[in-house]
């Protein structure tokens, strides 16, 4: 079995001061897109280990960035700023396959990306980008269902581990088609909403709105709005009203309420997208969602729907079969490591699969293994087992000894957010909650203190992160075990994204140990057992 390097000294002439850890992280990042050679090392050398390119787990890593560059772009959007890999003239990226221009995409679109440094698409956006665009094309399109209205070609599942660049995988092809419309080459004389992205949380909801800003421009920032519960509804409806937007983004509640009140008009919509949409399924979703599902798309049965999550089986889509959202027919999205596996047709799968999947039950006679999505390859994974009442003081001991920048550490319920944090918080260690039930500016803020550097240790439940990005988050605890694989495949999710990589530690304790061991079997990967001896993040064995 593979282990990872034990640590090393870090010389104090690379050591990264604080300051200089929050000048790299001073605005809040939407990971648009990367695309760069990696060499993995596996080295868990401290930061600056490796000299300049030390900076933050990058280098201590030992990621290696083939004609990389890496640009913190001014988007003038609320200090949003994209962190993109990639260059237009490495031979690498020439022989991986197409860039963005090959794919379909408008010239002044692809312009655009390249100014803001996304120059090659990622594997899954290759596939996804070329199917949506190329949709319309395609000649063997069937007879539309009798039941839902729907051709077989309107419905895909986008499927990729996090980090991957999934919003701009269904992102960029709705903003194609507006520019072009705009242009006068799409489909004229409509009018009213062309896209509604459906998502669980509000912060996802205004990533995503800021991404879509910052891809439109600042011309056409209009053409997107965001509808979310806990913000303000008049003005909402103000903007929506003022602005005619043709994308809009929010959550299950506010768009239900503001579609029952005749206040968004969703029956002309082309696109449909559930991000997460495995959370999406969650019992107090339902009642908005059926209320959304009267009116989506009502005039127009030539529209397209999307779901896109890490977590998208054939059998998680058969659940949206079975409510009326896609039809059994539809194509799915994905791709593997070694390289990209494209559209497949999907079918409604077996209910056994989703059970032993996302519910964690064990396979029983006659129940095939259940799909497994990916994980990032920029991840690293080990577990320290400790006793239960021990398990702060052991976190603490292993931040001190890796010295990461930023963690996230995880509980599984939200009462005890507030204890860890006080035990984790000390001289070197600054740290803050991140609660799904907190206020919509308490979140905010603690996010933006994240951001910045404020805090190092941010002590969460995993419903407040999930789909969010932490630009600068290296490393990923599980002080609970996660309850199941898609919670573990979520929370891993927060680190190693794009062209960034992170390490994921589970504390467990007593049985719990068992529990690690069986992910680490299920999903494929190496988990040594580590320890923290003299101060230094060590193997046990």
């Amino acid at each position: 079995m593979r282990s990872l390097p034990s640590w090393r000294t870090t010389p104090s002439r690379w050591a990264a001061t604080k300051a200089q850890a929050q000048t790299r992280t001073r605005s809040l990042v939407a990971f648009l897109s990367t695309s760069t050679t990696r060499t993995r090392t596996h080295c868990l050398c401290p930061r600056g280990e490796h000299g300049p390119r030390g900076g933050g787990f990058a280098g201590r890593f030992g990621l290696e960035r083939a004609g990389a560059r890496s640009p913190w772009f001014d988007a003038r959007v609320r200090g949003v700023c994209v962190a993109a890999g990639g260059s237009a003239t490495s031979a690498a990226s020439s022989s991986r396959g197409a860039g963005f221009s090959e794919l379909g995409l408008d010239s002044d679109l692809v312009r655009r990306l390249r100014d803001l440094g996304v120059v090659d698409p990622t594997p899954i956006q290759r596939e996804s980008v070329s199917a949506l665009v190329n949709r319309s094309a395609r000649k063997d399109l069937e007879e539309e269902s009798e039941t839902m209205g729907l051709d077989s070609t309107s419905a895909y599942a986008i499927e990729a581990y996090t980090g991957s660049g999934k919003t701009l995988a269904y992102l960029l092809p709705i903003v194609n088609d507006l520019l072009r419309e705009k242009d006068g080459e799409g489909a004229k004389g409509k009018k009213g909403i062309y896209a509604l992205v459906v998502v669980p949380s509000q912060e996802l909801a205004m990533q995503i709105y800021r991404v879509a800003q910052l891809v439109l421009g600042e011309e056409n920032k209009r053409m997107v709005a965001q509808c979310i519960g806990g913000a303000n509804k008049k003005r909402q409806v103000a903007a929506l009203k003022a602005n005619s937007p043709r994308i809009v983004v929010g959550t299950p509640g506010r768009l239900a309420d503001l579609s029952k009140a005749g206040q968004l008009q969703t029956h002309f919509v082309t696109t449909l997208v559930l991000d997460e949409a495995d959370k999406l399924l969650q019992d107090n979703y339902s009642k908005d969602l059926e209320m959304l599902q009267i009116h989506i798309g009502k005039k127009n049965p030539r529209h397209y729907r999307v779901l896109c999550s890490a977590t998208m089986s054939k059998s998680t889509a058969s659940l949206f079969t079975r409510r009326g959202w896609i039809p059994s027919q539809y194509s799915h999205l994905t791709h593997t490591r070694g390289g990209t596996k494209g559209a497949e047709e999907g079918e409604v799968g077996d209910q056994s699969d989703f059970d032993a999947f996302v519910l964690g039950a064990e396979g029983g006679s006659g129940i095939q293994e259940p799909h497994l999505p990916e994980l990032s390859p920029n991840l690293d994974h080990c577990f320290v087992p400790t006793q239960k009442n021990r398990k702060a003081d052991t976190v603490r001991r292993c931040i001190n000894a890796l010295k990461p920048t930023k963690v996230l550490v995880f509980h599984n319920f939200s009462n005890q957010l507030s204890q860890t944090a006080a035990k984790l918080s000390t001289g070197e260690i600054t740290t803050g909650i991140l609660d799904g039930k907190m206020k919509k500016e308490q979140k905010r803020k603690i996010i933006q203190q994240f951001t910045r550097g404020d805090i190092r240790a941010l002590v969460a439940s995993e419903a407040a992160t999930r789909g969010l990005d932490f630009p600068g988050c290296d490393c990923v605890v599980n002080m609970d075990m996660p309850m199941d694989l898609s919670h573990y495949i979520h929370r891993a999710g927060r680190t190693g994204r794009g062209n960034t990589r992170g390490v994921v530690i589970s504390v467990p304790s007593g049985k719990e140990v068992h529990v690690v061991t069986k992910y680490a079997k299920k999903l494929k990967v190496e988990m040594p057992e580590y320890k923290v001896a003299n101060g230094k993040f060590v193997p046990s064995q």
